[in-house]
């Protein structure tokens, strides 16, 4: 997958810290599910950051409403 505009790690942190969760654990995650398929975390486009986060929220989304359900 290559979204053609490659992140600078300034760039990713300032889009983690944007997304307002604890900067740690989303830097963890991040590069969990990146390993997970394959990808490096100094090389990622901006396509493939955003199917990360987008597949992690989808994750805890329906984490949360089992738990609440």
């Amino acid at each position: 997958m290559d979204g053609g505009i490659y992140m600078e790690k300034d760039f990713l942190k300032t889009i983690v810290q944007a997304t307002g969760l604890p900067e740690n654990l989303i830097f963890n995650e991040l590069h969990r599910l990146a390993q997970e398929r394959g990808l490096q975390m100094d090389n990622l486009s901006l396509e493939e950051l955003r199917s990360l986060l987008t597949y992690y929220l989808r994750n805890e989304l329906v984490k949360a409403k089992k738990a609440y359900s």
